[in-house]
Formats: C-alpha cells, structure tokens, sequence
C-alpha cells in the first residue's frame, strides 16, 4: 500500500497510434454495489470524509497494440494457414485493488472479467494477486465488493493464489502467528474451503494467511508460495518444508512487501521491519528453487535480478498501481515464460481504460504500460537454472511461432483506443491568464526588476511579494529563529528567486525553499511568507464556494524529513473555529494545503459548518506526487462538494459536506510554505512555488491559471 509509485503521464504513441487515455468507467455486473463513506487508512492519513465514487454500469469492451521492437522482442509472423505454436505459458498478476474494492469494485470486476473472459485463449494456469485486497479490513461492504470480483474467476474455473496485504490485517504490526484469527476478517472472506476450490491449492499452513500451488505449463510442474503480510518465523520454516517436500519444483513466491523503489531503481526497504530481510534471508537465498518474486505494498514498478546463496539469480518484480489515477487504472500484469527463447516478459495494460467514453477520457492515462518499468523482458536460461534441483527439466526443442502476450495485445487493441491530447497550452506572455472578479488573493511568484535568479528572497516589506488581485494582501517573508523554545534553523539563503517556472502558468518565476523536520538530532528549518495582519483575506471564510490554486514543485523529498509539510495554512487553530466541538488535533491549522507522508497533496480544512457535522475536519487527498516537476493542484468547492484536481484530473478521494473555511473570530493570517503546531511553527515545505490564488467560487478548468482567455 505505500511508496514511491507515480501518477501516469503521456507517453509515446504504440506505431503511431495514441496509447494513453482517462479511467473512473464502470462495468456491468450482476451484483449489489454497496456505497460507503468512511475513513481512509491508507496513504498518508485518515480521510473520514471521502465519499465512494458513483458506480457506473458499462461493460468494458475488449481491448490490442502489437509492441514495437524496442519495447518487445521481435515475435515471428505466423502465415494464416499455420497454426500457432508456443514455447510459453503466462500468469496474470493483480497488484493491489484496495482503492477499487473501497470506491469502485467495477473496475476489480473488470480485471477478473477480462481474466475469465481470455483464459481459455491464453491457457491460463493460475492467477495471483499480491495482496491489499481491501483498503479497510474492518469494513464489511469493502470484502463484499471483492469478494464478488473474485468469484468471476471462481465461476469461470479459474486457479487463483491469494495473500493478505497490511489493508487486510487489523493490526499492521503483527506478525502473522500474533493475530487473533477471530479478529481478522479476510480469514473468514477466504478460507481453506474456499481456497482449497482452486484446482492448483496444495495446502495451507496453521495460521491461515499462507499457501502454496501447483501448476502444469509446458509439460512442467511449478510451485507458487503465496505468503501474507509479516510472515513470521514459523510461516518461513513452513514455507521451507513446502520447498523440501516439492525439492524439483520451481518455485515462484508471492508475498505483499518485498522490494521497494528509490530513484527509479529497485531496492531493499528501509521500513520492513525485517519482514522482506527475513524472507530473502530465510527462503528466497537458501532454496536454489526459488527463481522469482513478485511483490506489492510499494507504489510503482521496477525489478532488479539478485544472487542466492548458491549464486543464481533470483529475478525479483514489483508491481502497484493504487496511486493511479482511479486507484490504479484497471492495470494488471501478464507475465509470459518462453521456456525455449529463455524469457520472461511482462506486460501491464488496463482492462478498464477502454470502456471510458471518449468525451469523458484525459490525456494522462495509458491503456497500456508499454515501456520498462512496466513492460519488459528478463533473460533466464530455464533448464540451467533449474538443473541442480531438477536435472530432468526440459524445455521446447523448438521455440513456437506464437507468443501469448502478442495475443494479448491484440485483444486489448491499443492501436485503436482514442484519447484527447492535453487542452492546455503555454501562455504568451505574462497577463495571458484568465482573471475573474471573484479572487480573494493572488500570488505570482517573480523577480522583481534588478534581482537575480538565485538571489535571496530579503525579509518583511524589502522582498514583499504584491497581491495580483489588487485586493490588498500581501505576503512579506518572516525568519523566525525561534518559538515556543523550539528552534527554528531559517536562514536568509534558505529562500531564494527561481525563473522556473510551470510550462502552462503565465508567472514566469517561482520562490525556491528549504524546509525540513528536525531529524537526527538537528533542528527543524522552516522558510515562510505571511501576509500582513489585518489583510482581507485573513477573515474570508467562502461560504459561497472557493478555489485555491498552487502550483508547486516538490523536491528531494523524503518522508522522515519532509512529511505533513504545508504549502499554505491558516493560521488559525481549528479550536478557535466558531462551534468546534471536536477532539482532533485541536490546535493543528483549520485549513491547510500540504503533502502528505506519501508525498499525496492533502487539502484539509475545518468548515464554518463545523458545529453541524460529525467530522472534525473535510480532507482531499491526490495520488503520490512526481517529485522535481511542476504541478498544479486545484481545490474546488461549490458550496459544499469539494474536489481536487491535479494537473487538471481530477483524484478519487475527495470530499463532501462541508462549507467555507472556519477561521477564528476577527481572521488570522495565511502562511505559505509552513504550519503551526500548537502555535508553534513547524512543516516546512521544500520545493518551489510558483503561483497560489484563492478564488471566492467554484472555478471550471477553463478559468484556472494553466487555462488562456477566450480569444474574442
């Protein structure tokens, strides 16, 4: 469920042909939709108020792109009077489908339904997903929507490996032989009875949460090891008593939380707890049989080839796709092992893209993945590899003139799937933006005239930064050393001028700060523009509706030093709110723009209306934003439904009920690039801003700051 994954954007179109598209389509399927508004556990922080999106009922039609020749190897061209041979056999993975089972199980039903819908034709051994199955393990309509899902394989007769993820558990922190069975829901969603229905289950060990399979490809056996969240030392000694029972089978293991992503490249986890170190430590290494892992938990794609103990390698894949728009876009993954050509190639599309009105679809989501990470090939010499444990392997004499992700992409018809291209254009000059009446402030981050990029951004009224709105509110940069005892470590050189800029704002300039969280024993550092007490804005509280707009860009981020920093706060606390009547964090901000410990864009605000509702506060949440490019991130409430946008898409977990933003009696002032504490300055923001304005109504797409006027 967390990690280093990314929001998707355009790519290269497959033999000229666009490949990208939006996704939120539903599909038809005959059971109840159960709709549910509960709190978020998952990446970065509760969101109580996050509605469950509609559930449309469209069936998915049948997506296919052949690849090009630098994405896949060459396949042969097979005449129509021959008939297709193959060296291969493939395995469907579905990474986590938490987000699809808490807010819209139609795209769950479409990847299991484009599963059943193709086994047959692709000789389909086993399916195996990776765990995360929900995103509450405590919220019973959650297990109804996949379990449902699940049953599209079942009723079709096809073999599935299933896994707890840390979503499916009710206490993260357990080892698997700690948890209280009666306490832990996915134990009575899939049980031995249940499992055991796969044709390929070969047994399940004491706790519940760990299984193996076999399966027949190519006239050889494999084993999969499916093993569940925090596999504790009694599931890994089982897990090698399978391995020593079945000692001349292959074996592929599946488990949640393995490898992780840092700078594009694959990796060890920092915060495993031991969990991935003990299992590669204790099974992976030691058992030549193992030859592949697959894992989730850690948002994104990469693999790496490792050596075990005895010096082969251990191809080691992750997939995750929740932090996709639409919690993950429909994407699965085929993986194809020509045993002949000595590969294993792996493809990842979307079986939900397609049935997206055109009218409805954005320019960033691809119906298929088709580059590395997510598309690629690995070499493995299959018979040599597996010849110490089982010196009768064999493999094809002659490699097939046929391969089933070729089919595969010929079913999902990339080449003919239309998306719009991205509305937005740069502007011609620094006035081409669009300016309505309504703004309450707006800030437009650019040097000044005889100040160099690079330079100093000077403090109080010498490096004042001018309300465009012409509403009177300024910001003026404050250094504060200290308050409430803390320690501040702001220094002048800590905020400078930028020309950077994002390609679609009119503001050809941003401010560039350094921010952090006190961390291994130094200080926190917080850089900070206010405005000035007494400012308009400080005591607007947008009942009518609003827009904030910021376009920043976040850098180096890491999460011990840089999570929960604020882009912009309200300076009051959400107690001093008329009608608070909560116990939340009563002295954090009543309203603030920030990122998350996921690196999310988190909009939370304590609404005037406060006194009226049962949550403490209303909060947004973004998928995981890129690191080191420009975003723009808008929130828009119409009086009531708040949503955000980022990059002009809008994210799936957002908000309803609450109206305006609650501020203390007689205002406080907005700060950008830090929060408050209990009233004491904290959260620094690292990165850039580039332009903020807040905006008295809701704003369509076409009035924002990436838009251009209308031309007469």
């Amino acid at each position: 469920m967390r990690g280093f994954g990314l929001i998707r954007i355009p790519r290269s179109a497959v033999h000229g042909a666009p490949t990208l598209s939006l996704c939120s389509i539903a599909m038809k399927n005959p059971f109840c939709c159960v709709l549910l508004a509960c709190a978020l556990t998952a990446c970065g922080g509760s969101d109580d108020d996050a509605p469950v999106s509609d559930l449309p009922t469209t069936q998915p039609g049948d997506p296919a792109a052949p690849p090009t020749e630098e994405e896949t190897p060459a396949e042969p061209e097979v005449p129509v009077d021959v008939p297709k041979t193959y060296s291969s056999f493939v395995l469907p993975v579905l990474p986590d489908t938490q987000f699809y089972s808490r807010y819209n199980r139609n795209i769950f039903f479409s990847q299991t339904q484009w599963i059943a819908d193709h086994a047959t034709q692709l000789q389909v051994p086993m399916v195996l997903h990776l765990g995360d199955i929900v995103d509450q393990a405590g919220q019973n309509a959650e297990w109804v929507g996949a379990d449902a899902a699940l049953k599209v394989l079942e009723d079709a007769r096809i073999s599935y490996s299933i896994l707890p993820g840390n979503h499916d558990t009710s206490n993260w922190n357990q080892w698997d032989d700690q948890r209280t069975p009666g306490n832990e829901p996915y134990l009575t969603w899939f049980p031995r009875s249940r499992q055991a229905s796969s044709a390929t289950f070969g047994g399940m060990d004491g706790t519940g949460y760990n299984t193996w399979h076999t399966f027949t490809a190519q006239g050889q056996k494999f084993l999969v090891l499916a093993l569940g969240w925090k596999p504790s030392a009694q599931t890994r000694a089982w897990a090698n008593q399978v391995l020593a029972d079945n000692p001349t089978l292959p074996a592929i293991l599946t488990t949640h939380q393995l490898i992780t992503i840092q700078d594009g490249n694959a990796i060890d986890p920092a915060d495993d707890a031991g969990s991935g170190a003990a299992l590669w430590n204790d099974v992976i290494a030691p058992n030549p049989q193992v030859f592949l892992t697959i894992n989730g938990h850690y948002h994104g794609a990469a693999h790496r080839v490792q050596q075990n103990n005895a010096g082969l390698d251990v191809i080691q894949v992750l997939a995750d796709y929740q932090m996709d728009t639409d919690g993950g876009n429909g994407y699965l993954r085929l993986m194809e092992f020509d045993l002949a050509r000595n590969t294993i190639e792996t493809y990842t599309f979307s079986s939900w893209l397609r049935s997206k009105p055109e009218a409805e679809r954005s320019y960033i989501d691809a119906l298929e993945l088709a580059d590395a990470p997510d598309s690629f090939t690995v070499n493995m010499d299959f018979k040599a590899r597996f010849s110490g444990f089982n010196p009768d392997f064999t493999v094809p004499e002659t490699a097939g003139n046929a391969s089933f992700i070729a089919d595969a992409k010929t079913f999902v018809d990339a080449a003919n799937y239309v998306m719009p291209a991205d509305p937005r254009k740069p502007a011609a000059d620094d006035q081409d933006y669009v300016k309505v009446p309504e703004t309450s402030a707006h800030w437009r981050f650019v040097r000044p005239s005889g100040v160099a990029a690079g330079d100093p951004v000077q403090p109080d009224a010498a490096g004042e930064i001018p309300d465009a709105s012409g509403k009177g509110n300024p910001l003026q940069r404050q250094i504060v050393p200290t308050t409430n005892g803390i320690t501040n470590d702001a220094r002048l050189e800590q905020m400078v001028w930028s020309d950077s800029h994002h390609p679609f704002s009119a503001a050809k300039g941003s401010i560039c700060m350094v921010g952090t969280r006190e961390i291994n024993g130094q200080p926190r550092i917080v850089n900070f523009l206010q405005t000035l007490a007494g400012a308009p804005v400080n005591d607007e509280t947008f009942v009518s509706g609003y827009t904030v707009e910021a376009i920043v860009r976040v850098d180096d981020f890491t999460e011990a030093e840089h999570r929960w920093a604020k882009i912009l706060a309200q300076t009051s606390r959400r107690n001093q709110v008329p009608g608070w009547r909560h116990n939340s964090e009563p002295d954090s901000s009543s309203a603030i723009l920030g990122i998350s410990s996921l690196k999310e864009a988190q909009w939370e605000v304590v609404p005037t209306n406060t006194a009226d509702v049962n949550q403490a506060h209303f909060t947004n949440w973004s998928h995981e934003l890129p690191g080191g490019t420009w975003q723009h991130i808008a929130i828009v409430n119409d009086g009531l439904n708040t949503d955000m946008y980022v990059e002009g898409v809008k994210v799936l977990r957002n908000a309803s009920g609450g109206i305006g933003m609650g501020v203390r009696a007689g205002g406080a002032p907005w700060r950008v690039g830090a929060g408050t504490s209990g009233g004491t300055l904290h959260y620094g923001f690292n990165g850039c801003v580039n332009e903020i304005r807040m905006v008295a109504k809701a704003l369509p797409p076409a009035q924002w700051l990436t838009a251009r006027p209308a031309q007469p």
